[in-house]
């Protein structure tokens, strides 16, 4: 039930996104529009990670071997922080062959779209090592609870609200908008980190007998 309903709010979070992108003019719509999908690919291989990370610390918990647990976990970690570098550099060598795919939407919607997938190669190991310590580590010990209010808190009080400001407030250029979208993994990251150095993960979650 934390689960489903911290989803639910997260899920509003990312329509609130939309609609700061409309705030933003109709050149941010399309350059998001446009962005998504290969976001969304590269997200999906990373995620593939995480869940990869959640099975092996997983079965270690399982069998209360709590060593074993923290060292697959700190592999597991920095196996997601190489491989997302590795698709950093593939994002940016693949930009000029992604915008020529999408040549019909005009030099305007490009020159912003190009600033947006460097934005997007450069917090693309945030994104994947929160994903990876939340869903692959935490959420492998049982702790359902924190990495939700880890969630809503970063989106809501920190993306959320500057996300905002730099649109009507400080009136900035798309690409600074989307920064301070992602801004809120900087945000999870700290929270996700103190999280793990309490080492309250390492439960066993299948009980003895």
């Amino acid at each position: 039930m934390p689960i489903a309903l911290g989803s639910a709010v997260w899920a509003i979070g990312i329509f609130v996104y939309s609609i700061v992108s409309a705030m933003a003019g109709t050149v941010p719509l399309a350059v998001l529009a446009l962005v998504t999908p290969v976001e969304s690919m590269a997200i999906a291989v990373l995620i593939g990670l995480s869940s990869t990370t959640n099975v092996i610390v997983g079965q270690a918990l399982g069998r209360a071997d709590f060593r074993r647990a923290t060292i697959d976990a700190i592999a597991l970690v920095l196996w997601t922080a190489m491989a997302s570098l590795a698709m950093s550099l593939l994002l940016l060598a693949l930009t000029p062959a992604l915008l020529t795919l999408y040549a019909g939407a005009g030099p305007d919607v490009l020159d912003v779209a190009e600033s947006v997938f460097t934005v997007l190669a450069a917090v693309l190991m945030f994104r994947a090592l929160n994903v990876t310590m939340v869903v692959g580590v935490l959420r492998a010990g049982g702790d359902t609870t924190s990495p939700i209010l880890m969630d809503l808190a970063a989106q809501w009080l920190v993306a959320i609200p500057l996300s905002y400001a730099c649109v009507v407030v400080f009136a900035l250029p798309f690409p600074w908008v989307f920064l301070a979208f992602n801004s809120e993994e900087t945000a999870r990251q700290a929270m996700a980190l103190f999280r793990l150095r309490q080492f309250k993960w390492l439960a066993q979650i299948r009980p003895d007998g």
